[in-house]
């Protein structure tokens, strides 16, 4: 399962690779290059670590159901 943190430090080395490419730099991420052309991928694979921390912080901020007997 992936924490919470790992989301977090995902979404930060994407940013730090879309600020990089942006200033024309080539930026690895895992073993994938990217380039100034992968900005798109690079800004996709971003927003797919906001969605998992999303979901994340859904899941441990719903409401608990308590059952009285």
């Amino acid at each position: 399962m992936i924490s919470r943190q790992k989301c977090i430090d995902m979404i930060a080395l994407y940013e730090s690779a879309e600020i990089e490419v942006l200033e024309g730099k080539n930026v690895m991420i895992g073993n994938r290059m990217f380039q100034s052309e992968s900005l798109s991928e690079i800004i996709k694979g971003r927003q797919e670590w906001e969605r998992r921390l999303l979901r994340f912080n859904r899941r441990s901020n719903s409401p608990k159901t308590i059952r009285f007997i």
